[in-house]
């Protein structure tokens, strides 16, 4: 028979049991058989390898993983240092010599190194890669020449194992923004992994604050923290639970059961307005430098009038889309370019011209997109727009992403629905749009306007590159290069007490290290 005392004493064991990982946690240690977990319903990612990285799913997870030279502040969104230390820059501003953090490591302890940026740098240049993300190296002298050709000569050398020096086409103001993405992350020499398998991600090449536990393809993934990183020392969650699912009913049904901690990319932005009033404190919206188009297929003989282009961009009640259907944060689009980019000095001006002039006789139009129910609401009340309003048959097709991407890129469509995101520079953009670049999956074609954002490109002043920026602007605006149709917030729904710690960027990414729960700030 236990005593009274006996009681009293097992009680105050069971208390101490309780609360001492916590008291732990809050001094740095993550003991490993620690449950603290954060679980994330979110699409699943299509690549994690950073040569791979395409969707903003893959970003969001990949930057947990991987580091670069520097990181994005999650409250400012200012470039500060990260896997270097400091950077020496040359007078011209096209040299620029990274000094490495020597105490900056691998998850597996290994140091990382500056030939691993070299590596990590030419492979995603390497035609025989196939990287998407070529483009994103272009500002290194010589890195134009690799995208689409045989063979090229970055200018990327290792000067010693703590020293990186690159060259640049041109001066680069938003080049720290730039490298902070884990598109450009250090590799170790010997990893050359295909396509993202996460079987391929070992902790040997992991330089982010979480390392890849598990990985349960169309179902789920876990990410644990990698304490050889200062921020996962720092981070209140030790596990990542990653719930996959294109299903916008059963991530509101994970949500509702508590299953979920946050839902991000699919929120149904058809019951925003009911979704906020059931959960006022979890309901988060956040503007995005990103841009809802219709692409518009310049090789189209139907679409080949810039009149009847002009008729399809007037043809929208963009102000109606984003109040009455969409009406979680969006902004109606009269631009190219958001206006996020005010703080670069770049303010686009709104484009003139677009009318409902008389259409063609019996012209019939179909939209492509790829399937969810708010995309499917969209769609729908656009395609009314076309009808109604530009007189013309419109039809809607539906595919599965990877098959509508597919489908774009071959270009068989008329009109194709695609979101553009851009980094810090505006330039992100506008390089849509240039008739080489991947992205311009409508084959626009205007030698002017490419001329014109060279021009910005080589610029050496602001004003300059700025007056540069204004005139391509203006040929996207007269052309109607595509059909911008409105700037995007993300959604999410973030457990009350995680709020005040959820800092989503412009690029709607946000950094997993800096929740913890509100008692804990």
């Amino acid at each position: 028979m236990v005593s009274k005392g006996q009681r009293r004493l097992i009680g105050w064991l069971t208390l101490f049991l309780l609360v001492a990982p916590a008291c732990k946690r809050e001094n740095g240690a993550h003991p490993e058989n620690d449950s603290n977990v954060v679980t994330v319903t979110i699409r699943e990612p299509t690549a994690l390898d950073p040569a791979f990285l395409q969707g903003a799913n893959d970003f969001q997870v990949a930057g947990q993983l991987f580091d670069s030279l520097y990181r994005l502040d999650p409250k400012t969104g200012d470039a500060l240092p990260s896997l270097a230390k400091s950077e020496d820059v040359s007078p011209d501003g096209l040299t620029w010599t990274f000094h490495l953090n020597p105490e900056r490591t691998y998850a597996d302890g290994s140091p990382v190194l500056a030939r691993h940026f070299v590596h990590a740098w030419k492979r995603i240049l390497d035609p025989a890669t196939g990287s998407p993300g070529a483009d994103a190296l272009a500002f290194l002298s010589g890195g134009k020449e690799c995208v689409g050709t045989d063979s090229c000569d970055p200018n990327i050398a290792a000067l010693d194992d703590r020293t990186l020096q690159i060259g640049l086409e041109s001066p680069q103001p938003f080049l720290r923004h730039m490298l902070a993405s884990p598109r450009l992350a250090p590799l170790p020499s010997d990893f050359n992994g295909s396509k993202a398998k996460a079987a391929e991600i070992p902790d040997r090449v992991v330089s982010g604050p979480y390392r890849l536990h598990s990985w349960t393809p169309n179902a789920e993934a876990h990410l644990t923290v990698n304490r050889n990183n200062p921020r996962g020392k720092e981070a209140f969650f030790d596990t990542v639970s990653l719930r996959f699912t294109q299903s916008e009913d059963s991530a509101m049904t994970w949500w509702r059961s508590k299953e979920s901690d946050i839902v991000v990319g699919l929120v149904p932005l058809n019951q925003s307005r009911e979704l906020r009033r059931e959960f006022s404190g979890s309901f988060v919206t956040a503007p995005r430098r990103s841009v809802f188009y219709l692409l518009i297929n310049h090789r189209k003989p139907a679409l080949s009038s810039p009149a009847l282009r002009r008729l399809l961009a007037g043809a929208l009640e963009r102000e109606a889309l984003v109040q009455q259907v969409l009406g979680s944060g969006q902004v109606a689009a009269f631009s190219f370019l958001p206006a996020l980019y005010g703080n670069s000095g770049f303010r686009p001006e709104k484009c003139s011209g677009w009318d409902a002039s008389p259409p063609p006789d019996d012209l019939s139009l179909e939209v492509l997109s790829n399937a969810s129910d708010t995309l499917t609401l969209i769609l729908e009340f656009l395609e009314q727009n076309l009808t109604h309003n530009a007189q013309l048959g419109a039809t809607l097709r539906f595919l599965e992403w990877n098959t509508f991407l597919s489908t774009v890129r071959k270009g068989d469509f008329d009109l194709a629905r695609m979101s553009f995101t851009g980094g810090a520079d505006p330039l992100d953009f506008f390089d849509n749009f240039v008739s080489s670049h991947p992205n311009n999956m409508g084959h626009y074609e205007n030698p002017r306007y490419d001329a014109a954002v060279a021009k910005a490109r080589q610029a050496t002043s602001r004003t300059q590159r700025l007056e540069a920026m204004q005139e391509a602007h203006q040929l996207l605006c007269d052309d109607v290069a595509a059909i911008p149709v409105y700037f995007s917030s993300q959604v999410y729904l973030v457990r009350n007490d995680l709020v005040k710690s959820f800092f989503p960027d412009p690029e709607g990414q946000f950094d997993l290290t800096t929740l913890r729960p509100a008692e804990k700030h």
